[in-house]
């Protein structure tokens, strides 16, 4: 309802009111609970960059909470609301884990063995063998890479380090001159 001197008018229509984010959470990964905290957040729908959308776990109009949803990118998060779309500040994806499930060989000599490793998220990978340094072969992917054991190396379990985290090795690599 609107009232001045003219009388008042009442709008048999609803009208909302814009919705504002106070606070949200910064990053998470796929699957992770994402929280949104402000006014009149009542979505109607949530997309992530990517152009994944998410489904409102709890939407009380103060509280949002969602999940990460598989593919969703680093970026802005959409909101729409009955008054249109506010995009939140940019939310950070962060990538799985990696994981190591097995190396070979399990011996091998410095500066001449081709070991393997397997697992998973591994591409871009820092790795070492104990506090060693490795340089990682051309052609790793997400599920193997390969490196020749440095001249420095000494018997010692690998370590792999991605921007999601990092992962050793169960067994150690047993290194000979």
């Amino acid at each position: 309802s609107a009232t001045n001197a003219g009388g008042t008018f009442t709008t048999t229509k609803f009208v909302f009111q814009a919705g504002v984010i106070t606070s949200i959470t910064a990053s998470g990964r796929v699957g992770d609970t994402v929280t949104v905290k402000g006014k009149n957040l009542k979505a109607t729908a949530i997309v992530f960059a990517g152009n994944k959308t998410a489904k409102a776990v709890i939407n009380d109009g103060s509280t949002l909470t969602f999940v990460v949803p598989t593919g969703a990118l680093t970026g802005a998060i959409k909101i729409t609301t009955g008054a249109g779309t506010i995009s939140s500040q940019s939310f950070t994806v962060v990538p799985p884990a990696p994981t190591i499930t097995s190396f070979t060989p399990t011996t091998g000599k410095k500066g001449v063995t081709v070991v393997t490793l397997k697992g998973t998220n591994l591409l871009g990978a820092t790795v070492t063998i104990g506090s060693t340094s490795v340089t990682v072969s051309d052609g790793a992917t997400s599920t193997s890479l390969k490196f020749v054991i440095p001249a420095g190396a000494a018997t010692g379990k690998i370590n792999v380090t991605t921007a999601g985290g990092s992962a050793s090795s169960s067994a150690s690599l047993t290194v000979t001159n």
